[in-house]
């Protein structure tokens, strides 16, 4: 009897330790890591994002930062967020920027680079900047940065040139239901997806849901950061 019992029990014990591991909401794409806040300035969220994520900033020596280009904000949340990150273990001692981006004169940079033509060059400086223990940060358009999409440098860097990274993505979100049917990038898949931006579109609308109802403040920022892998974050940052 006691031998059933402890069958029964360890049984119980094994199914129990299953449910947590597979519930939906410990997985990486629910995990919110900063909740939709306003604030007056980028700088704010930018610094923001370093106070909260000290343990995912250490422990990502390649940081991909992706930006919306035509939007000067989200450059203005970076260099603030970079010009904070000051402590050893921290800070980046190289700052690499994609040359096609506008106004990145406004940001101290090491290096520019465009990663989708130099991919090899760009594999092979972090190699060896990791080989020499440097931490290097990467400004990109967040289609460059994401990893939700295929066939884009993050994809190629992680699946083609083993090189390991984390992303930091930023992107504009619709306010509304209303206006998420007609938001870009769209939710398409398969072969509506001409632009490769489908899986993106999709999930910027399903992160965007929880902020249709909130009372946007005149002339701040709002925004809010999610974990949707293991190491890739979305950020959805608008001007109100």
């Amino acid at each position: 009897m006691k031998k059933y019992t402890y069958w029964i029990v360890a049984t119980l014990i094994m199914g129990s330790l299953i449910y947590l591991i597979s519930r939906p909401e410990l997985e990486p794409q629910n995990l919110p890591k900063i909740k939709f806040t306003q604030v007056e300035n980028p700088a704010i969220f930018g610094e923001l994002i370093l106070k909260q994520l000290q343990t995912e900033v250490r422990l990502s020596p390649v940081l991909l930062l992706g930006v919306t280009p035509e939007y000067p904000e989200d450059l203005e949340l970076w260099k603030a967020f970079l010009a904070a990150n000051t402590e050893p273990g921290l800070r980046y001692d190289m700052v690499i920027v994609d040359p096609q981006l506008p106004r990145i004169e406004t940001i101290p940079t090491t290096l520019k680079m465009d990663l989708k033509t130099e991919m090899d060059r760009f594999a092979k400086g972090i190699m060896v900047a990791r080989a020499q223990n440097m931490r290097v940060a990467v400004i990109v358009p967040t289609i460059y940065a994401s990893q939700l999409l295929s066939r884009n440098p993050a994809d190629i860097l992680k699946n083609a040139k083993a090189v390991e990274f984390t992303s930091f993505s930023i992107v504009k979100f619709p306010k509304s239901l209303e206006q998420a049917a007609t938001f870009q990038p769209g939710c398409s898949v398969d072969k509506e997806d001409r632009e490769g931006t489908g899986p993106l579109g999709c999930m910027l609308r399903t992160k965007a849901r929880k902020t249709y109802r909130a009372k946007l403040e005149p002339e701040k920022f709002s925004g809010l950061m999610d974990q949707i892998d293991a190491n890739d974050y979305l950020i959805l940052f608008n001007k109100n």
